[in-house]
């Protein structure tokens, strides 16, 4: 592709200032190893509104070497038989067990099915909803009712590639999940924790600030406003001589988008402090209540440079646009900020490798299993060969 810019009425000239070329590669399709099936449904959320429309996708993916990434069909292409089963509930609006996942269909009042064809990208989609079965609550007017209606979509693979149940919402073989559509009255479900950082360097002397935005949704995954959100730690209360020390303001309101931002002070030499997101209520006698809103946790990094030559633990963040991993930290040990770069020996599960070898199998690991042994390590010249060893943890 050739790019240039100039006046109206000028020529372009081979070599001339300001040409430019970018050569494009064609990359090859990654082949379809399997599929995952997912909804457009918040993380954690378990309810949908009456009327609402959740959309189900059925995506191809690569394999482990492609780290699943999406996949174009095979010459024959692929299709899936999605049956649909309904079942209205009456309830008490007490009874609803908002904190539970949806119980499997068995015993449905409505079945549909369809065949979902994948196109050229791998992808095929198809919708789910319900409808109040009592608008107008009739059948209990003075305490209120409310009606759910749980929907099963069971997807079969056929001959086609089969599901990946560790990467969809779906369940069980045939894979399928319970949505449930509800009139119940919104109430917070569920919170999100995030840091402004990954991790802060641990204060040498007097104290540190950090900042964490939480976020507070009901069942339906929508914003809860004027929630009283307290913020803890491991480190906020009791602590042990000479530990580590957070200290946390009063609950606050989450605004109209259900966010709150919360700051607190640190002291410390270093450590994994993990942050809790509570609900504040206070009860009769005065004192303050906190319940842990679920999922209303995160784990926040307090760094010290690594002095020394050699080091060893779990890679607990990987930056690689900095290329800094934050390594180790268990019971009162500090995790280590560890900077490489392309001057380093990197080896992977036994195979020496570059940099971008090293990062890739980084870029993997999600749940922060894989270890790293560091030796032969500088932090003070730049012109050190330290060796980086990743060990990547095994498929569970």
């Amino acid at each position: 592709v050739w790019a240039w810019t100039g006046e109206s009425g000028d020529e372009v000239e081979d070599g001339g200032e300001g040409l430019a070329s970018v050569n494009l590669t064609e990359a090859t399709p990654v082949a379809a190893a399997s599929a995952k099936v997912t909804t457009d449904m918040a993380e954690g959320v378990n309810r949908a509104h009456f009327g609402s429309t959740v959309t189900v996708t059925i995506q191809l993916v690569g394999n482990d070497d492609s780290n699943y990434a999406d996949a174009v069909p095979p010459a024959t292409g692929a299709s899936y038989t999605v049956t649909i089963r309904s079942e209205a509930d009456d309830l008490n609006a007490a009874s609803d067990a908002l904190n539970s996942a949806s119980t499997e269909v068995t015993d449905a009042t409505a079945v549909y099915t369809k065949t979902v064809k994948v196109d050229a990208s791998g992808k095929g989609t198809f919708e789910i909803t319900a409808v109040d079965p009592d608008p107008n609550d009739a059948d209990d007017p003075d305490t209120g009712s409310v009606d759910r209606v749980r929907v099963t979509y069971t997807v079969t693979a056929g001959t086609s590639p089969a599901i990946n149940g560790d990467l969809s919402d779906t369940e069980g073989d045939p894979p399928e999940q319970t949505i449930t559509f509800s009139d119940a009255p919104g109430v917070a479900r569920s919170a999100s924790l995030k840091p402004a950082a990954d991790f802060l360097t641990a204060p040498t002397s007097g104290s540190a600030a950090n900042v964490v935005t939480v976020t507070v949704v009901d069942q339906y995954g929508k914003p809860v406003r004027g929630h009283l959100v307290q913020l803890m730690s491991n480190h906020s209360s009791n602590p042990p001589a000479e530990a580590d020390t957070s200290t946390f303001p009063v609950a606050r309101r989450t605004d109209s988008s259900g966010t709150v931002r919360i700051g607190y002070s640190h002291k410390g030499t270093g450590s994994v402090e993990s942050l809790d997101a509570n609900t504040s209520v206070t009860n009769a006698d005065g004192t303050i209540g906190l319940t842990l809103i679920p999922g209303g946790e995160a784990d926040f990094y307090w760094v010290s440079p690594l002095t020394e030559a050699t080091a060893s633990g779990i890679v607990r963040v990987n930056d690689a646009d900095r290329n800094v991993l934050i390594v180790g930290g268990a019971d009162d040990a500090a995790p280590l900020l560890v900077r490489y770069d392309d001057n380093d020996q990197f080896v992977v599960d036994g195979e020496f490798g570059g940099m971008a070898a090293f990062e890739a199998a980084l870029a993997k690991d999600e749940d922060n299993n894989d270890t790293v042994a560091v030796s032969s390590y500088d932090g003070a010249d730049s012109g050190d060969v330290a060796r980086f060893e990743l060990t990547v943890a095994a498929d569970t």
